[in-house]
């Protein structure tokens, strides 16, 4: 449904949480363009993940190109924002589930994230690659981001992630903690 936050065009319309998406595509959060470090006025950010006060955003970072996503039901698909790839995104009862789509065989095979939280959120990194997040206040388990896999048509091909074991800072935010996640 069309959202009612500034910088978003759509977000979901029912679950616990609230997941809102970028109109056309997103700047490179990396090369610091003037923009509040929530995202949530710029919509630098192209989705924004919140629960109650608590909120991630995630934005590839490179060259992105500006395309009007495509929504179906509970999917929204970036056609061609990164190169040779598209960003698809489905929102389920218990989460958003993010695809990256190649169209051929990439000049690239690693792609990289953004992903900004607020101060109420810390994040921990679980063995099998995948992060768990959790209320600072009060220790509380919040939500979990799945560890990165593809599928391929060469068996012997594997994934890799990760992401930055310390936050960065902002460029222009330093009090705005941000790590980069990586898939290859």
């Amino acid at each position: 449904m069309a959202s009612t936050a500034p910088g978003y065009a759509f977000e979901n319309a029912a679950n616990r949480f609230k997941v809102r998406f970028a109109q056309a595509g997103a700047q490179d959060p990396s090369a610091g363009a003037s923009a509040d470090p929530s995202a949530e006025a710029s919509g630098q950010a192209l989705v924004r993940f919140e629960l109650g006060e608590r909120w991630v955003t995630l934005t590839p970072t490179g060259p992105l190109r500006a395309v009007a996503p495509a929504v179906m039901d509970n999917r929204i698909t970036y056609a061609g924002l990164l190169d040779g790839a598209d960003l698809e995104y489905q929102v389920g009862a218990d989460g958003v589930k993010e695809n990256v789509i190649l169209a051929a065989p990439p000049r690239q095979n690693t792609f990289t994230f953004l992903m900004r939280l607020s101060d109420s959120v810390r994040l921990e990194q679980l063995p099998d690659g995948s992060v768990d997040f959790y209320d600072v206040p009060s220790g509380d388990y919040l939500w979990s981001l799945a560890a990165p896999y593809m599928f391929d048509s060469t068996p012997s091909l594997r994934s890799r992630a990760g992401f930055d074991q310390e936050p960065t800072r902002h460029p222009l935010h330093p009090g705005v903690r941000q790590w980069r996640l990586q898939a290859a």
